[in-house]
């Protein structure tokens, strides 16, 4: 019942358009910050300090932990969304009725958000590159 729930939600997670709509962005932020580092405008400036060559695995590193703090709200969306959408619909009495365990319902909402959550912070590795 575990697998169900985690695959029902990865999909509904996959066919929102707010999911794409996120991994763009961090897509089009890791690509901007990147070029920037390396260079591509010459009115803008990032660096992470010392001399170290712009895809280095620590400047890597630091771009991706500086973007992955604006992913915190997303995560935050992406999780509520995952917890509040049957409680939203009314659909949570029918949940509670049928023989899913406790541990496999949640645990499979929370492993699915999760999920859907590492497919938009995939956009920040792949724009960087």
């Amino acid at each position: 019942m575990f697998s169900h729930i985690v695959g029902f939600e990865v999909r509904q997670g996959v066919r929102r358009i707010s999911t794409w709509l996120y991994f763009g962005i961090f897509f089009g932020l890791g690509f901007l910050l990147i070029n920037v580092a390396g260079g591509a405008f010459r009115s803008l400036a990032a660096s992470t300090g010392g001399k170290e060559f712009v895809n280095s695995p620590m400047a890597i590193a630091a771009w991706t932990a500086l973007l992955s703090v604006f992913g915190v709200m997303v995560t935050a969306a992406v999780v509520g969304n995952a917890a509040h959408r049957d409680f939203a619909t009314g659909s949570h009495p029918l949940f509670f009725t049928t023989p899913v365990r406790k541990r496999d319902y949640l645990g499979g909402r929370f492993t699915g958000a999760v999920l859907v959550n590492l497919i938009i912070f995939l956009g920040i590795p792949l724009g960087i590159m």
